[in-house]
């Protein structure tokens, strides 16, 4: 747990509660203001599988940084009814506030996107964090304290929730030919976190997995709400996850076959 030493090690915040001797669940206790302000339900905390994505001839255009995990999405607040708010009143994306944090960001939450994303005002620039924050994370402020709050929050959930890592208990490792039952990798993550997830597919392969928290980060089902998101944002596609799934292997040049 390098990276939470590093990150407790860069927080300096009077909000903070429990810091290192509390490990990651006391920081992110730290970083949520109060509750009263929160304008939404929960969150749902995505995390996107590579080798899904980087098949795409417009993903991946930049090299990932090894060991290749579920890299970050985002933290996303949600409504019960399956909505959720965007582009809300806040601060504008400064990156200074999150210099400190560049090297984690560009290894654990990556674009995985060859063009630049759509901002709030429309225009297609500016980078994958600018989006994230002002798209998602402005409808979390104030309760998570600050820009960089939302990112310490997600780079700590990616940490504490290694879905690869929980997989792979389970038996289930990426292979090109290999499927596995949806409901069982559910079950490999539902073991860890407690709670059910909601997994993503596109084309019968694993594209993302949702795990859900309440207002202050403790775990919580996924409901039936969250598939309109996925089915919204046009993720699910026809086969949706039912029945056996790929988790395809991040293709790079030079692989031959599945190790």
């Amino acid at each position: 747990m390098a990276g939470v030493k590093l990150i407790c090690g860069l927080l300096v915040a009077t909000t903070l509660l429990g810091c290192c001797n509390g490990g990651p669940d006391g920081l992110l206790r730290g970083y949520v203001a109060e509750l009263s302000a929160l304008k939404f339900d929960y969150f749902v905390f995505s995390q996107e599988w590579p080798g899904t994505y980087c098949e795409s001839k417009a993903s991946c255009c930049q090299r990932l940084k090894e060991p290749v995990k579920f890299s970050i999405h985002g933290v996303w607040p949600e409504f019960n009814d399956g909505s959720w708010p965007e582009c809300c009143d806040g601060p504008a994306f400064n990156m200074t506030k999150v210099e400190d944090l560049a090297d984690d960001l560009q290894k654990y939450w990556p674009t995985l996107y060859c063009s630049p994303p759509r901002q709030c005002n429309g225009k297609v620039t500016g980078n994958f964090w600018q989006h994230e924050w002002e798209k998602h994370g402005t409808c979390a402020y104030p309760t998570i304290i600050d820009e960089a709050a939302f990112f310490k929050i997600g780079l700590l959930l990616n940490q504490k929730y290694d879905l690869l890592e929980m997989l792979s208990e389970a038996g289930i490792v990426p292979h090109s030919k290999t499927r596995y039952k949806a409901t069982s990798m559910e079950a490999a993550i539902r073991k860890h976190t407690g709670f059910k997830p909601k997994i993503v597919c596109q084309a019968k392969q694993i594209k993302e997995i949702y795990v859900c928290f309440d207002k202050t980060f403790k775990p919580r089902h996924c409901g039936s709400s969250v598939s309109s998101r996925a089915q919204k944002l046009g993720e699910l596609g026809k086969s949706g996850c039912s029945g056996y799934v790929l988790l395809p292997p991040l293709k790079v040049s030079g692989d031959v076959e599945d190790m």
